[in-house]
């Protein structure tokens, strides 16, 4: 389903969810969780029995009046998808034990073999784990090596398409660490790569951008060096060709144009260029004039800063500094809204945190400055995105707005795998 997943909830409706994907933003809404990291707590509101990925062995309910606060997710062995022949489709009534099918899907797909090294998989037995730093080591890549080899060894109780995978991976495959720099949350996952491409690590993965997780590191740390000026041209470009396939009104193509340019201005922040040149001060300064938006041939891994401000966010931010940049939309709240989902957060709610090390960022757009510090705490920016959430709703629907917001996000999915494979 991708980085944050299709489903929406009104303020008092219920939530949908999806069936897999679990170490992906499974709900769209964003909805106070009863847990904290991964112990289940006395209920406080109606929405016991939903929990964070990461916590086991709680059953989901319906969820009514969700309020603000992080994205939840079903876990992987729990969904509430109805039985194909009853419903064709998903059904909150309905909580029976499902398996998480991601992996098993991008092997059905037929050319983007994935394993993800996630120990709560049923099928992912005492996998190798990141250090705690989240720092890449030689004997990172030995570990993995021999775990699969391991993997392929023990034939009792392998699931066929599981050791069709695996041999593959052993061939060649890229690894990616998700979620790097959060202790006991950090697994790896490893995706295949062309035979051509196997010397030194240096191949180019063969695996959407759907099976990360939505992070800026897991969706970035590619190593292909794609500047960020040609990544929001490409994305454009791809959102320009749907929108005229799909005979879209001028209005709207116009807006998601001017949506596509600006939707990842705020990865200038000094922090995020510094894990796509590997933490390099001389490489960071180097490229001030020309940030990047995929990183450098093989820069080293580093360690994120947990506080730092989701780019789409700081996107947002930066257009305040000069209302003018929208004068031209049509729609001005569509083109702010599509900017902040773009990785499925903001409906309604965005994830703003303090900022302990506040950074000043600034972007030249079409020769007009913006700029914003990164520190939001104490801007109504999260508010206000609620409040569009809402009028957009009114004006475009619930599917309609969906709709809308999946031909930015598809467009700068289909140009991330495309840069993959540079």
């Amino acid at each position: 389903m991708g980085d944050g997943q299709a489903g929406a909830c009104t303020r008092s409706a219920r939530t949908q969810a999806t069936p897999s994907g679990y170490s992906t933003h499974s709900l769209m809404a964003q909805i106070r969780s009863c847990t904290s990291m991964g112990t289940y707590q006395t209920p406080r509101s109606s929405c016991c029995g939903v929990t964070s990925w990461h916590t086991r062995n709680v059953s989901p309910i319906l969820v009514v009046r969700p309020s603000p606060g992080p994205p939840l997710q079903w876990g992987h062995d729990r969904a509430v998808m109805a039985p194909l022949k009853l419903f064709r489709t998903w059904n909150p009534e309905v909580n029976e034990t499902v398996t998480d099918l991601g992996d098993y899907a991008q092997f059905e797909h037929g050319r983007r073999y994935t394993l993800r090294l996630d120990p709560q998989l049923p099928y992912i037995e005492a996998p190798p784990q990141p250090d705690v730093e989240g720092v890449e080591t030689d004997s990172t890549a030995k570990r993995i090596r021999d775990w699969l080899k391991d993997l392929l060894a023990t034939e009792a109780g392998t699931e066929e398409w599981l050791t069709d995978v695996v041999e593959k991976l052993t061939q060649g495959c890229r690894r990616d660490l998700v979620n790097p720099g959060e202790i006991g949350k950090g697994y790896y996952i490893l995706s295949q790569t062309y035979p051509s491409r196997q010397q030194a690590d240096t191949g180019k993965p063969r695996v959407d951008s759907d099976a990360l997780d939505g992070s800026d590191s897991a969706n970035s740390l590619i190593g292909t060096e794609i500047s960020l000026s040609t990544h929001i041209a490409g994305v454009a470009r791809r959102a320009n060709q749907f929108a005229e396939s799909l005979k879209l009104p001028q209005e709207l193509r116009d807006d998601i144009d001017l949506a596509a340019r600006l939707h990842d201005i705020g990865k200038v922040d000094p922090r995020f260029q510094s894990l796509m040149v590997g933490g390099d001060p001389v490489e960071l300064a180097m490229r001030e004039q020309e940030p990047l938006a995929k990183s450098l041939p093989g820069a080293q891994r580093v360690q994120a800063n947990p506080g730092t401000p989701r780019h789409e966010i700081m996107s947002v931010a930066m257009l305040g500094s000069d209302p003018d940049v929208l004068a031209g939309a049509h729609d001005r709240d569509l083109v702010l809204h599509l900017i902040s989902t773009h990785h499925g957060w903001g409906r309604p709610f965005l994830p703003v945190v303090p900022d302990e090390d506040p950074q000043p960022l600034t972007y030249d757009f079409d020769g007009r400055l913006l700029s914003s510090t990164t520190d939001l705490s104490e801007d109504s920016l999260a508010l206000d995105m609620a409040d569009r959430f809402w009028r957009l709703i009114e004006r475009y629907g619930y599917h309609g707005l969906a709709w809308l917001e999946a031909i930015l996000r598809l467009a700068d999915h289909r140009q991330s795998e495309l840069e993959v494979e540079k």
